[in-house]
């Protein structure tokens, strides 16, 4: 296993460019459907919420500086539980690249190649992924890092 290093910056920009793209794809819709003209109510519930995570996330990186989250997360639930919430949470992980990558597809073959079948789009962007997790994690830092001001500026 690859023991690249990225800083504190390289890895906000890699989780800030995911979240950001989920939220202006998938999540304005899907409150809508909920909330209707109440939608503005949305960011106020979900900051304190996303705080309060921010918040954890950090604390448990204070206690266990150099332990995973599923190496933290046996340290104190146990090794059976702590091995549970870590299949939960590779479970949560597999999901959540999978609505990444069904939301990508759906937007390009929507918006730029309507004529392209999109399990070709979802597999380029796959391999991809591939070729780029192939380099290295220092090389994915180094790169959200470098088109955050692009992406920032178009934002």
């Amino acid at each position: 296993m690859e023991k690249g290093k990225i800083s504190a910056l390289q890895m906000s920009v890699m989780m800030y460019h995911a979240i950001i793209a989920t939220g202006i794809l998938f999540i304005p819709k899907t409150v809508f459907d909920a909330a209707q003209q109440d939608i503005w109510i949305s960011p106020i519930w979900a900051f304190p919420l996303g705080l309060l995570s921010v918040y954890i996330a950090y604390k448990l990186h204070k206690l266990y500086p150099d332990d995973t989250i599923m190496q933290y997360s046996q340290h104190i639930l146990g090794a059976f539980f702590g091995k549970v919430l870590g299949l939960i949470l590779l479970l949560l992980l597999y999901t959540s690249i999978s609505v990444m990558v069904w939301q990508y597809g759906e937007f390009v073959v929507s918006e730029f190649l309507p004529h392209t079948p999109k399990y070709v789009i979802v597999g380029m962007m796959i391999l991809l992924c591939a070729f780029a997790v192939h380099g290295g994690l220092e090389v994915i830092g180094r790169l959200a890092e470098m088109v955050f001001p692009f992406f920032s500026y178009f934002f």
